[in-house]
C-alpha cells in the first residue's frame, strides 16, 4: 500500500513538473534528488585501483569510444566554395541566439554567465560571427580549448546507488558560446 501511494505521489510530482518552466523543474528536481547522506556515493561498488570520481570520468568518456570517425569527405565537401556559401552566419543571427540565452542556466567551465553574453549581444556579435566563419570554412571547431570542455554532472538514477553505468546519468554543462556556435 505504502509504496502505491508514494508512487502516485512522485508520479504527480513529475506530471506538474512537466508544465513548469526550467528554472522551477531544476529547482525542484534538485529537491527530489537531495539525499541525507553525507556521502551520497558511498555506496558505490569500484574497482579498488580507481577514485570514484576516476571511475565515473572513465564510465562517461567510454561511451563515445565506438563513435565512428567523421567522414574527411564530408570536410572536403564543407570546404568547397560552392558550400560555404550555404553556411555564412550572419551577425544579427549569432546577436539574436545570445539574446535568447537562459539566464537561470548554470555557467560552463569558461565561467561566462548568460547574462554577460546575453547583455553585451550587440557588441560581440559580429566578432563572434567572424570566428564561426572562419571555423566553418576551415572544418575545425574553434580554437579555444575551453569551448571544447564540458563539466559532467553525474546524477544518480536510483538510491542509494550502487553501479556506475547503470545508477547514474550524466548532465554536461558546456561553454555558452560553443552552444551558440552548435
Amino acid at each position: 500500500m505504502s509504496v502505491t501511494l508514494k508512487k502516485r505521489y512522485y508520479d504527480n510530482k513529475v506530471r506538474a513538473l512537466h508544465d513548469a518552466d526550467p528554472h522551477s523543474w531544476w529547482k525542484r528536481t534538485k529537491q527530489f534528488l537531495s539525499t541525507p547522506d553525507s556521502d551520497p556515493l558511498s555506496h558505490v561498488s569500484i574497482d579498488s585501483s580507481q577514485s570514484v570520481a576516476e571511475a565515473i570520468n572513465d564510465y562517461f568518456v567510454g561511451i563515445s569510444q565506438d563513435f565512428p570517425p567523421v567522414d574527411s569527405k564530408l570536410w572536403e565537401l564543407l570546404k568547397s566554395d560552392t558550400a560555404n556559401s550555404e553556411f555564412i552566419l550572419e551577425p544579427y543571427k549569432v546577436a539574436i541566439r545570445l539574446a535568447k540565452l537562459n539566464i537561470y542556466k548554470a555557467p560552463g567551465p569558461d565561467g561566462l554567465p548568460t547574462w554577460l553574453l546575453r547583455d553585451c549581444a550587440p557588441f560581440i556579435s559580429e566578432p563572434l560571427a567572424a570566428i564561426f566563419n572562419s571555423s566553418l570554412r576551415q572544418g575545425h571547431f574553434p580554437i579555444p580549448a575551453i569551448w571544447k570542455s564540458a563539466e559532467v554532472i553525474p546524477v544518480p538514477k536510483t538510491n542509494p546507488r550502487r553501479r556506475i553505468n547503470s545508477d547514474l546519468r550524466h548532465i554536461s554543462l558546456l561553454p555558452f558560446l560553443a552552444e551558440v556556435y552548435i
